[in-house]
């Protein structure tokens, strides 16, 4: 959260489509935060998705061989299967995921996991704790007391869609002395 993945991924796709080339951007369709099919960062870029991937989808890109990159937003939501999809187009093209490592219980999504296992290489964005000055790992969720503080929640679903509204950067020390 608040790393910018979102805007790498607009900015990669610009850099592609600027010299001429197909670029197809693909999306889960849980991630609705801004529109079934809009991949929108928090400063205001925003491009619509080529591809919207629902749980069961099979990921399926019309003439890839002309496709010169594949960039896939929030590829936590995927599932193993789907990860593997992508594995077997880059075959064709050069597949660039973003998304989070760990849920807000600090546990692997299984599309995360999944692409930690099969990726050529993995390039972490690095955040500070929104409470100290270390490397934020946790994307803590957290839900506003009476008294305006937040609360972190420790035992939740693992997916709960959101933003700053309900989720913020933490350390692992920061995160685990809020109990």
């Amino acid at each position: 959260m608040n790393s910018s993945k979102t805007t790498s991924l607009l900015t990669t796709a610009h850099n592609y489509t600027s010299l001429g080339r197909r670029v197809v951007i693909i999306k889960p369709a849980v991630d609705t935060r801004s529109g079934p099919t809009s991949v929108t960062s928090r400063c205001g870029l925003s491009q619509q998705a080529d591809v919207v991937i629902g749980p069961n989808d099979a990921i399926d890109i019309p003439d890839v061989e002309s496709v010169a990159c594949i960039l896939v937003d929030e590829v936590q939501f995927l599932s193993p299967v789907q990860v593997d999809q992508l594995r077997q187009l880059t075959r064709h093209a050069p597949v660039i995921t973003y998304g989070l490592r760990t849920d807000s219980q600090v546990r692997l999504f299984p599309g995360s996991m999944r692409m930690l296992e099969v990726a050529d290489s993995i390039e972490e964005v690095k955040m500070i704790c929104s409470e100290c000055t270390k490397k934020s790992t946790v994307n803590a969720r957290y839900y506003l007391r009476e008294d305006g503080t937040k609360q972190i929640v420790y035992d939740a679903e693992q997916i709960a869609i959101g933003g700053e509204d309900m989720y913020y950067a933490l350390c692992f020390s920061c995160w685990d002395k809020m109990r």
